[in-house]
């Protein structure tokens, strides 16, 4: 029995290939969602520290799915993302903790003489991103005071790739 049969799919389908830069989408689609909640029933409820996502689910009776790659972007807090995928069961709160925020313009910059984060572990980070089976692209972006736009795409892009590298 195939996970789609087991979550009560029927008739699935390619739908149309979205891409946006560096990200493609490829739908599935289908009459019926089976058994799992409509994405109307997720919200994304808090964030629970630095890497850690909270979701409810308000749907009486089935499983919601919290997709891969759930961006939240806030005004007064850290921008987060999931590295990964998660499953919030019906009437229910889960906190993920695989999510990550790569944004240097909330909380620190590159300050240290090696070009090391002081705010943010990005080994931690990238460690979970790896972990969790990601095998695509990071997006880099710089808002920071200290450095100009290309030169923070740069030094973020530099230490994304020494983190990278210890983890090989």
């Amino acid at each position: 029995m195939s996970i789609f049969e087991a979550l009560g799919f029927s008739n699935l389908g390619i739908g149309a290939i979205q891409s946006e830069d560096e990200m493609t989408v490829v739908p599935i689609v289908g009459p019926s969602r089976g058994n799992i909640a409509g994405p109307e029933s997720l919200s994304f409820s808090r964030t629970a520290g630095y890497g850690t996502m909270v979701f409810e689910n308000k749907d009486a009776s089935r499983p919601a799915i919290v997709p891969s790659n759930y961006m939240v972007r806030g005004k007064s807090a850290q921008d987060h993302a999931m590295a990964g995928s998660g499953v919030v069961a019906s009437r229910r709160s889960e906190s993920f903790d695989n999510a990550c925020c790569v944004e240097s313009s909330q909380g620190g910059l590159l300050r240290n003489e090696e070009g090391n984060e002081v705010d943010k572990d990005f080994y931690r980070l990238l460690k979970i991103v790896k972990d969790s089976g990601f095998r695509g692209y990071v997006g880099i972006e710089y808002e920071g005071k200290d450095l100009s736009q290309d030169e923070g795409v740069m030094a973020t892009k530099n230490l994304l790739i020494k983190a990278g590298k210890s983890l090989m």
